[in-house]
């Protein structure tokens, strides 16, 4: 077989999705993963607000810093208990982190998952720590499957991303006024 009879076998093969079923795909996976970024920059804003550094831009680097993601939840955490002595951000802290660690998980179930298509179907990811067989043939059952990601699956996490991304800002006020508040009372 020649080069060009490669070629088109793959664009035959292509062409068993729509590109409109294969677009909505790669839109959704490629939101559901920007939208996780979303949660690792309000997370370093959470850091820099509880380390209180002379210079963010210095707190923000140290947080980017080769450490990975648990590493930065660590040190978050750290900051938070040594910040909360009284024990008002702990709990909400550790809710939180429950939520960031549930939708990390997501996450990188996305990143290394394999994309099939189905003739006639579509396009879906699939968990690449499970095998392929052990999925039902019927694509009804098959696009219901935990380890199967289908564009809705993506949309639903993109939107769960978001969720947490906000209510991340929201304990960064929290912990940002308490840091403040500690502040103002050793200062008296």
């Amino acid at each position: 077989m020649n080069q060009s009879e490669d070629l088109g076998e793959q664009d035959g093969f292509q062409a068993l999705v729509p590109d409109a079923v294969r677009n909505a795909f790669h839109q959704a996976f490629g939101e559901a993963m920007a939208s996780f970024g979303g949660i690792e920059a309000a997370l370093m804003y959470v850091f820099t607000s509880l380390l209180q550094p002379a210079n963010a831009t210095r707190g923000h680097d140290v947080f980017r810093s080769g450490i990975g993601f648990k590493g930065q939840l660590d040190m978050i955490s750290a900051l938070v208990v040594s910040t909360d002595v009284d024990g008002e951000l702990q709990q909400e802290w550790k809710q939180l982190r429950n939520r960031i660690e549930t939708v990390q998980s997501r996450r990188n179930k996305l990143a290394h998952m394999h994309v099939w298509q189905m003739s006639g179907h579509g396009l879906f990811g699939y968990d690449t720590k499970k095998k392929i067989e052990d999925l039902p043939v019927d694509w009804s059952r098959r696009q219901h499957h935990q380890s199967v990601f289908t564009t809705e699956k993506m949309r639903t996490y993109r939107l769960e991303f978001d969720e947490v991304a906000r209510l991340i800002v929201d304990f960064d006020e929290k912990a940002n006024s308490y840091v403040r508040g500690s502040a103002l009372v050793r200062a008296k």
